[in-house]
């Protein structure tokens, strides 16, 4: 993998893995602002969806990073 290209996956990931942690502040917080039981819930699965969607980018980044580590590495 070439520098610009790992470098443009590693920018895409780290973008995606900030806005779901927004997402999951977004409906995190939501959810204690509502009385409705029903809402609360649906809203804290929402948030519990968008914290596993992190986690899932946070691995993908540190396979590429470890890839890229791994490439730099070994010599031809």
């Amino acid at each position: 993998m070439n520098e610009k290209t790992w470098r443009s996956i590693v920018e895409v990931l780290r973008t995606a893995i900030e806005r779901e942690g927004d997402s999951f502040d977004y409906y995190y917080d939501a959810a204690q602002r509502t009385d409705d039981p029903e809402l609360k819930r649906f809203l804290l699965d929402l948030a519990e969806m968008e914290k596993d969607h992190a986690r899932r980018l946070r691995e993908e980044l540190e396979r590429v990073e470890n890839q890229r580590w791994l490439e730099s590495k070994v010599t031809c």
